[in-house]
């Protein structure tokens, strides 16, 4: 039973999500009538979008979510390479070692 409230829940949303892609205009407006959190985040969505500084806090919000994923892949990229090359370092090292107590 519960499966099926939270399939009718996605629906409702993926109806307000896709809405320009929906001919039936009816089902977002049920969606929206049934589900008051759905009422309550299109009215939120509508009021901010309507707002200029609201939309350029958005916009600012996003950009730098987007750039400190950017910096993080960057660093994770710099630290594989840096474990890469301590690795290549330790097989040498350990080469030479062996070379070394072979000699003795």
């Amino acid at each position: 039973m519960q499966d099926r409230s939270l399939e009718d829940m996605f629906a409702y949303w993926l109806s307000v999500i896709t809405e320009k892609e929906i001919v039936n205009k009816d089902i977002i407006e049920n969606a929206r009538k049934e589900k008051e959190a759905i009422q309550m985040a299109v009215s939120a969505i509508a009021r901010q979008s309507e707002d200029k500084i609201m939309r350029q806090a958005y916009q600012r919000r996003k950009d730098e979510i987007y750039f400190n994923n950017l910096e993080r892949a960057e660093a994770m990229r710099k630290l594989e390479q840096a474990e890469v090359q301590i690795a290549e370092q330790a097989a040498v090292i350990a080469q030479l070692q062996a070379q070394l107590s072979g000699k003795k």
